[in-house]
Order: structure tokens, then sequence, then C-alpha cells
């Protein structure tokens, strides 16, 4: 089972942003957001890619990804069936650390997709299967995550001390 969140930007009382499916609880996406996305150049570059499979160090896809396409059909890619087993795990390995990102529009060649929403749609419940959304809050230059996994919606300021002492 995946932990869905939303990443966003707040800018001119807009949320702009992108769903990730894999590993958003904050000792993943948060950590993963609170380290390696500081800059806006890197979070808008992140954003523009549309929904996220899995949120990586990195924007970049997986070597693994990049020759090969979507993963969910790499065990029937003739040209990754002919590798040997030793570089097959290597790409394997390599995939599945937390280095690279994975996009649904730019590796699996699926539909562009973000969101646009106004403070109002922000705060509605319609996120029901959403743990967690994290927003950069560019006046602020601060990260939050609003935890949905408790009763209601809280508002944290991301820290690596919020992190360690979150219970997921």
């Amino acid at each position: 089972m995946s932990t869905r969140s939303l990443i966003f930007i707040l800018e001119n009382n807009t949320y702009h942003g992108i769903y990730c499916h894999s590993d958003g609880y904050p000792s993943g996406n948060g950590s993963i957001l609170l380290h390696n996305y500081q800059d806006i150049k890197k979070i808008k570059q992140l954003i523009n890619l549309g929904d996220i499979s899995h949120l990586g160090t990195t924007t970049n896809p997986s070597p693994r990804e990049k020759m090969y396409g979507d993963p969910n059909r790499i065990r029937t890619n003739r040209r990754y069936l002919e590798l040997s087993e030793l570089e097959r795990n290597k790409l394997d390995q390599q995939h599945f650390s937390d280095e690279f990102t994975s996009a649904y529009h730019r590796d699996w060649h699926e539909e562009w997709l973000t969101a646009n929403l106004t403070l109002e749609e922000f705060q509605s419940e319609s996120f029901v299967m959403i743990a967690y959304i994290y927003v950069f809050d560019i006046n602020k230059n601060q990260w939050f995550c609003y935890d949905r996994a408790e009763k209601g919606q809280r508002k944290h300021k991301l820290t690596g001390s919020w992190i360690e002492n979150h219970n997921e």
C-alpha cells in the first residue's frame, strides 16, 4: 500500500502542485523535500514534471526508466530482458534508490497533470485518500506539512525535529 501525498508551491494565493503516489510520509517525501528541495527553481522543476510515482533527491529519471520506460512493463521489455542478470540487477538497484524521481508523463508516457487550487479549494475535504500535503510557501521560504492522517487537517512547519518526532 502506498502513502499518497501532494506537493504544492504557494504563490500569489494559489496552490500549484502535483500528486505523488509513494512514500508520502514525513520521513519519506517530507525529508527528501526538506533536505533536497529548498531552491525555488528546483521545486518548480519538480512541479513541472506533473504527477509522480516516486520522489527522489533529484528530478532525474533512473537510468533504467530512461532507457527502458514504464516500470510496470519492464519485465516484458525485450531489450531489458536481453541484458545480463548482473546488468538488470544494477539497473534495478539504481531505480529503487532515493536518487531518482519517477514521473508519469515523462517516464511512463501518461497524461501530464498538475493542479492549481485556490485557498478555498485547498482547504476543502476533497483529498480523502491523501495522508500528507506538502506546501512550499514562497513568501515564507519554508516547507509546511498538512497532516491529514490526524483527525482534521493540521499544519506543521516541516523541520528535521518535527519529522523525527512524528509518528507515522
